[in-house]
């Protein structure tokens, strides 16, 4: 899964962040090996991938300098995103999620937006059986709103796709997935580093209950799963109950 564009973003990180090390770094002895701690002192030698995976996962109190780190890692860290080879959800990108790569220098901070932009945009525009082994769109999204603690930018490229195409297919897809869980108000994207604040559930749900109706129509979707969407507008309390009355209606003339 890549294209033109997600290619240039990638070589774009690789470029902005070559020959970045985290100089003093004296890491973790009891998580990483002297050698693995010894490549974020090192530029440009490639990172293997389960070292990385590892690294990706970490807590911030793992490093002496986790921006640096992760500067030093963000490289081989894409590429083995768009591989498949990083799980976004339970932590898998706590380390990027925890930098404060809004503060870094406008390139960078460019680069790493970019980047998740584009991916998550060839994602949409690849048909969901051709997707998969991490790549699919609920592990991309997880792995973006994991990396960014935003949920908007990605949103926003989704109403952006025409109606009937891939992008609607994997809505279908992750609606179905994510339904249960927003009707109740829990969040249904796995990790997040402020996942205990209200205002990305209600961003989500308010999204799909205002985008996804008219988007699932075009790609067939169940008219009980509509239903589900369409009582995203209510109260919290009155949805379960809504729900009730519409799968056991009163009988006309009861009363």
């Amino acid at each position: 899964m890549t294209s033109r564009p997600l290619d240039l973003a990638v070589a774009r990180v690789r470029t902005v962040f070559a020959g970045m090390t985290s100089p003093t770094e004296t890491g973790c002895g009891r998580c990483h090996l002297p050698g693995e701690t010894a490549l974020l002192r090192t530029p440009d030698v490639p990172v293997p991938p389960d070292v990385l995976s590892r690294y990706a996962a970490e807590v911030a109190d793992h490093f002496d300098d986790l921006d640096a780190s992760m500067r030093r890692l963000l490289p081989d860290l894409v590429e083995l995103l768009v591989a498949g080879g990083v799980d976004g959800a339970y932590g898998g990108l706590n380390a990027l999620g925890r930098t404060r790569w809004g503060r870094w220098p406008a390139e960078q901070r460019e680069a790493v937006h970019g980047f998740f932009e584009a991916w998550f945009t060839q994602v949409l525009r690849t048909p969901p059986e051709e997707s998969g082994g991490g790549t699919t769109c609920h592990d991309v999204l997880q792995s973006c709103v994991t990396s960014l603690s935003t949920v908007t930018p990605f949103l926003a490229i989704w109403a952006a796709e025409g109606y009937g195409g891939s992008a609607d297919a994997h809505l279908l897809v992750c609606v179905e997935r994510y339904i249960d869980d927003l009707i109740v108000d829990e969040w249904p994207l796995g990790w997040w580093a402020d996942h205990g604040r209200d205002e990305p559930v209600a961003e989500l749900r308010a999204w799909v209950h205002e985008q996804a109706p008219d988007r699932l129509r075009a790609v067939g979707a169940d008219p009980a799963l509509l239903l589900r969407v369409e009582v995203l507008g209510l109260p919290c309390d009155d949805r379960w109950p809504a729900l009730e009355a519409l799968d056991h209606p009163t009988c006309a003339g009861d009363g």
